[in-house]
């Protein structure tokens, strides 16, 4: 979610700070009262889990995506084979990659890391990918 401040009669994009022990920080989360209750409208961006199956048969291809908690501003996506087989295929600055079977029985090391355009946030999440049995 993106939040905006108001400052000098127009709204900017913002991440929100607080005074804590006398210096301003980011602020972890953003809460907003909601029918009577409190929610949760933003917070920092604290985890990425990979999706998709990273077991699979020899020659398959394999889709992985994210899910991410968090981030103020938008989010970037920067896929990398980081050892092993395998290929990227398409683009790999997207929230979902495609990777090719590069050999039978074998394993191949990628991450992805995701930033948010605010903060500068970044969390790396690797994942090994099995085709066959190694």
């Amino acid at each position: 979610m993106t939040l905006h401040a108001r400052d000098a009669a127009s709204w900017k994009v913002a991440a929100p700070y607080v005074r804590s022990g006398g210096a301003w920080v980011l602020a972890l989360s953003v809460s907003a009262r909601d029918a009577g209750s409190w929610k949760t409208v933003a917070q920092i961006l604290t985890s990425v889990l990979i999706t998709g199956t990273t077991t699979v048969a020899n020659g398959a291809t394999v889709n992985l995506g994210t899910t991410v908690t968090g981030g103020y501003g938008s989010l970037t996506y920067l896929w990398a084979k980081t050892s092993g087989t395998g290929s990227i295929s398409g683009s790999a600055t997207n929230s979902t990659v495609t990777i090719n079977s590069g050999a039978n029985n074998a394993e191949g090391n990628y991450q992805v890391t995701v930033t948010d355009s605010l903060t500068g946030t970044a969390i790396v999440e690797p994942v090994v990918v099995t085709w066959g049995t190694p």
